[in-house]
């Protein structure tokens, strides 16, 4: 019993962040916007408007394209770029590089990505 509340508490707390997250409100739920960040022994995602920091995850190849686009928009390592994506949020990892971070993003689709800028959040 204690496992299905648990299931049903994840299920409600990764539901009211991909509604808060929403960028435009034609797209789905789960498309969340916000800044990602690559580099050595660091991959994360931080949603528009949210101080907590997701760990990365995903398909090899969906995290292959994801790492290749990134350095057409950066210049300086560890610089974040605004991204567009379809994923799901789930609990903090229990080993790893997760363990340093709010939770997990496993992102199953890359809409868009940019360089920053003042007005990525805005809108």
């Amino acid at each position: 019993m204690i496992k299905i509340i648990n299931y049903l508490l994840l299920g409600l707390a990764i539901q009211s962040c991909s509604s808060i997250n929403r960028s435009l409100d034609n797209e789905p739920e789960n498309t969340l916007a916000g800044y990602y960040t690559y580099g050595h022994e660091v991959n994360t995602f931080q949603p528009c408007n949210d101080k907590e920091v997701f760990w990365v995850t995903g398909e090899d190849e969906t995290l292959e394209r994801i790492n290749k686009s990134y350095y057409n928009f950066t210049s300086e390592p560890y610089e974040e770029v605004f991204i567009k994506i379809i994923g799901s949020l789930s609990e903090k990892g229990t080993s790893g590089f997760s363990t340093d971070y709010d939770g997990k993003i496993q992102i199953k689709q890359l809409i868009h990505m940019q360089k920053k800028s003042s007005t990525d959040c805005s809108g």
